[in-house]
């Protein structure tokens, strides 16, 4: 049987990082959003969006899917177009390239390439962006590795155009059974505010089969280089009372309630109301935050 790939870098904590994150207004910045997506018949798709937050942005993509080449192009309301070529060139390993540019100024053009690649131990990736208005690169590489079946660990770091880290995070991750658990580090460097050093951990459970289809999480994060600040802490868990709505709710220490209902309708169509309620705080001008999701795909 095929061993999978271990995740990329981004991917390791996944479970609990949309648990805790994902559609809730303080982190998805947005108050409504529709997304669509289609397939022709000779295979090329199509995936509009349209996001309302403190302006209308909005973006059509599309893709062509050929034996060893995926063909994608965007472009937005702010005629910000891109253009992407991914060449499968051999087993594991994937060669993208890509230009963007704002048409209303081409001469800032971009251009990125690099290498991604993964087997049954190794996911890996590298990429290498070059604004043509600049001399010099930005360099982004990460890799995790598959230390044993159920552990693995990663890395990934962004260099600036002097070759000096902008910013340098790492993992370490379990998975097996329903049950995943991560501790990382996470360096960030700012001219401005200073550099940002955080370390956390975080845990994620789904409910054992025969009892209720949820699951529940946790995270821990402290600011290793302001000794003065406090620890910051989210909890949260998921419920499906059926196979077409999903109820989310996650709590943080500094009073944030988040609630979200997912609910599937006919065919591809889904509809998830969320909100954010400062419970500490509840006269504040923003203590009460909320967002409307509309998925047809």
């Amino acid at each position: 049987m095929a061993t999978s790939a271990p995740p990329a870098f981004k991917d390791i904590g996944k479970d609990v990082n949309d648990l805790l994150n994902r559609g809730f207004p303080s982190v998805d910045k947005f108050d409504w959003k529709f997304e669509a997506k289609t397939v022709a018949p000779n295979g090329v798709s199509f995936n509009p969006s349209l996001v309302k937050s403190t302006d209308v942005s909005g973006q059509l993509q599309g893709k062509i899917s050929k034996p060893n080449l995926d063909l994608t192009g965007t472009l937005n309301l702010k005629n910000e177009a891109k253009a992407e070529a991914v060449f499968s060139v051999a087993k594991g390993l994937k060669v993208p390239f890509e230009l963007s540019a704002n048409l209303n100024n081409l001469s800032a053009l971009k251009v990125r390439t690099g290498a991604d690649f993964k087997n049954e131990l190794v996911n890996a990736s590298g990429s290498l962006s070059v604004p043509v208005d600049k001399r010099l690169p930005i360099i982004n590489t990460s890799l995790t590795v598959a230390a044993s079946p159920a552990w693995v660990v990663g890395a990934e770091t962004e260099l600036s155009e002097t070759l000096k880290p902008n910013s340098l995070n790492g993992a370490i991750g379990y998975n097996q059974n329903n049950l995943s658990a991560t501790a990382f580090y996470k360096l960030k460097k700012d001219l401005k505010k200073g550099d940002s050093r955080i370390f956390g951990v975080n845990y994620y459970q789904r409910l054992p089969a025969g009892w209720v289809d949820g699951a529940f999480g946790v995270e821990a994060s402290y600011q290793l280089n302001h000794p003065t600040s406090n620890c910051s802490l989210s909890v949260g868990g998921s419920y499906k009372p059926d196979d077409s709505s999903t109820l989310k709710a996650r709590l943080n220490n500094e009073g944030l309630l988040g609630l979200s209902y997912t609910q599937q309708m006919r065919g591809p169509f889904s509809l998830t109301f969320a909100a954010d309620v400062n419970i500490l705080d509840a006269s504040a001008p923003d203590a009460f935050k909320y967002n409307v999701k509309v998925n047809l795909v």
